[in-house]
Formats: structure tokens, sequence, C-alpha cells
């Protein structure tokens, strides 16, 4: 009995398409876009006015961690320097009995061709897992003045907001010193973000 001729590409299984270099780029920077909108306040919202003689820091950040981790990163004042890329020196030198303590810092903070090393002694209040106040006691400022709040918004979420009123000794232009102080609170905040991620994890581990 003759057997039909079978059109062999037909059955064969269909050869995958390799879009162009165009449409290939234009994918994957629609993904990574993508990415970026299911991250809110992935970055810190920092925002710098001059107030006067005086600069006023206002910035938020979304952290996706618990209160207890993003509380624990912040108030570990003694180890800031390890996570926090502008600190480069923090240890407390008196801790009192209702929950303030005096802590000496140092940061340094680049700008194009500036270079920025400053140092203060802060008396820093605590209110249980919600609200740091820092009051200058002495260092290269005229005012220095740090509220931090902290706020959950999930399980695993938190809002950080801060707000700084800071006037240094010495200054430059005015577009300098808001740009250092916007890149020294935008460092430090993801430092923190990090920081508290890192320790979260940590403990889901255990």
């Amino acid at each position: 009995m003759p057997v039909a001729n079978l059109d062999t590409d037909a059955l064969a299984p269909p050869r995958a398409t390799r879009l162009p270099a165009a449409a290939r780029l234009t994918l994957v920077t629609l993904l990574f876009l993508a990415s970026v909108g299911a991250a809110p306040m992935d970055r810190p919202d920092v925002d710098v006015k001059k107030a006067g003689s005086e600069f006023l820091v206002i910035a938020a950040h979304r952290i996706p961690a618990s209160q207890d981790a993003v509380w624990a990163a912040l108030t570990d004042y003694d180890r800031w320097p390890s996570f926090i890329e502008p600190m480069t020196r923090s240890r407390s030198i008196e801790v009192n009995d209702d929950a303030s303590r005096l802590v000496e810092q140092v940061t340094l903070v680049r700008f194009l061709f500036v270079r920025r090393e400053s140092r203060a002694t802060l008396l820093i209040k605590e209110f249980p897992k919600t609200h740091i106040v820092s009051a200058l006691v002495d260092g290269d400022f005229i005012t220095y003045h740090v509220d931090w709040r902290l706020e959950a918004v999930g399980p695993e979420a938190c809002v950080l907001k801060v707000q700084m009123k800071v006037r240094p000794k010495m200054t430059g232009p005015s577009f300098v010193e808001k740009r250092l102080l916007a890149t020294g609170m935008k460092k430090t905040l993801t430092g923190l973000r990090d920081e508290a991620v890192r320790r979260m994890r940590g403990w889901q581990e255990k």
C-alpha cells in the first residue's frame, strides 16, 4: 500500500523568533521601569530649603522592614559608620537613665570639588520606636536640630521621616550647601534602609 508523502517541515516544531536588537532593548527598558514602579519610595525623598540664615531639610523614606528592625538600626549610634556612608565616627560618650545620651559624630560629605567634614556633639532623646530628637551641644554648627519620626505602615514596612534645621559655622554658596545636605541625607537614609532590611532578614533566618 503506497504511503502518502508527509510534509516534514510542517511537523517540525516552530523555530524561535529572535527579536531585533532595538526591540530587545525596548523590552528590557520596559521591564526595568516596571520593577522601579513596583517599589514606591524606593529612593529617599529629600527637600532642602533656605530659611533665613538656616537650612531646613525635610525627608521621608519608605523602608521595606519591620518597625523593630528600623528602630534597631536607627538607634545603633556607635555602629553608624559601618553602614552609613557619610558617617566616619559616631560614639556614645554618656548614657542617661531618662533614655537620653550624648553622642559625638563626624561626617564627611563630598560634592564636585567640595569636601566637607563636620563634627557635632548631640544630646539625643529617644521615645521608643516612634520618635528621636537630637539637639546640638557642641561642634561645627550654630544650629543643628534633628527630629526623626518612625511610622509602621505594615508588618514589614515603615516610613521614616526626618526634619533637620541646620546652620554651619562656615558656609559656601547656597546651592553648594543645599547639595551637600541633600547628598548627606540621602546616603544616611539609604544606609539605614539597607541595614534595617539586613537585620530583619537575619532575624527571620534564625
